[in-house]
């Protein structure tokens, strides 16, 4: 790989931006995926309190919702054990 190449790489992840994740959604999605799953790699940070606020709620509101999917699962196959 050419220097110039490392180095746009190195800038694109100073300004946020994941290698190989270029537009607007992909990046929102990426950030959306690693906040909900709780990885929070820090590759992607939100600046604004209006974002950290944002982010912070859509993390509770992730997990919330996936334990309500999870549930809703077990809830269906136990009922269907029954029948």
């Amino acid at each position: 790989m050419e220097v110039s190449r490392k180095l746009k790489i190195f800038v694109d992840s100073l300004n946020g931006l994941p290698y190989g994740l270029k537009g607007t959604y992909k990046r929102m999605l990426y950030l959306s995926m690693v906040t909900i799953t709780t990885l929070g790699y820090g590759d992607i940070v939100p600046i604004t309190n209006r974002a950290r606020l944002l982010v912070g709620l859509e993390s509770v509101l992730g997990i919330i919702i996936i334990g309500l999917f999870i549930s809703s699962i077990f809830n269906k196959l136990s009922n269907n054990a029954r029948e």
